[in-house]
């Protein structure tokens, strides 16, 4: 087991260093060229230092980068053949990136249960598929009358560009109550067993200055639905099964890792 740890970290070690602090060579859609080292990545640009100066370079501008571990001469840069490389091969404004977001939310109605407000906690990992698509799966934990673990998937779709961005969104998924001890419940008590919910979204996402890290506040309606069961009489064992329904508007602050 600790050889494998050791070869993971190695793994990612070379991965890191392959990724970052490496000089590249940035091919414009005009046939410019630029020579430095790329900073960091957002949505719709990057951020080079070239020398000593720092650039934002638009993704749409860009045809390819190539990476380079020494300095491209211009004889180098010449043997580059750009009729290989069109404007629709252009994907580095399309890459895939993954994400993660943590947040904290209240839920508050008081369709069945007896608490009007109840806090919930999520966290989503996902995968920004372009500029206007993310899917991810999350999971948390929610205090209710019963606390709920929930997993559920995420769907997000960006309604416009730029560092501040509106979106819409679905989540579904099941519900999990933590379940009380037979042997402590009252005669009269509901079990809980199992549910599922369902909850369309509406957000917003600002980014931080020169940062792919944003700020996330979302709006929904949280429908969900968990089924119980209880015994009238524990010597007739007569099964009673009843549905709950908690409807529940939902506000939510994160903070958006990418």
């Amino acid at each position: 087991m600790k050889q494998l740890k050791f070869i993971l970290i190695i793994i990612l070690t070379f991965i890191a260093i392959n990724l970052f602090g490496q000089s590249q060579l940035i091919i414009l859609n005009d046939s410019s060229l630029i020579h430095g080292e790329i900073l960091n990545y957002y949505h719709y640009d990057i951020i080079v230092k070239i020398n000593d100066e720092v650039k934002i370079i638009n993704k749409n501008e860009i045809l390819d980068i190539y990476k380079a571990k020494h300095k491209v001469s211009f004889e180098d840069k010449i043997k580059i053949n750009f009729k290989e490389k069109s404007k629709d091969s252009n994907k580095v404004g399309m890459t895939s990136s993954y994400f993660n977001i943590s947040d904290i939310g209240m839920l508050a109605g008081k369709r069945d249960g007896y608490k009007k407000y109840s806090l919930s906690f999520n966290m989503i990992n996902g995968v920004q598929l372009n500029e206007k698509a993310s899917v991810g799966l999350g999971f948390g934990i929610e205090f209710m009358d019963i606390q709920l673990i929930p997993l559920f998937g995420d769907l997000r779709w960006n309604l416009n560009k730029g560092n501040t961005q509106v979106f819409i969104g679905m989540q579904g998924g099941f519900l999990f109550p933590l379940e009380r001890n037979d042997n402590e419940m009252e005669w009269d008590d509901y079990n809980y067993k199992r549910g599922y919910f369902y909850n369309p979204v509406i957000g917003l996402k600002a980014n931080f200055k020169n940062s792919r890290n944003a700020f996330v506040i979302t709006c929904g309606f949280r429908h969900m639905k968990i089924m119980g069961e209880r015994f009238d009489d524990w010597w007739l064992e007569t099964k009673y099964e009843r549905e709950f329904i908690y409807d529940r508007f939902s506000f939510r602050v994160g903070y958006y890792f990418n």
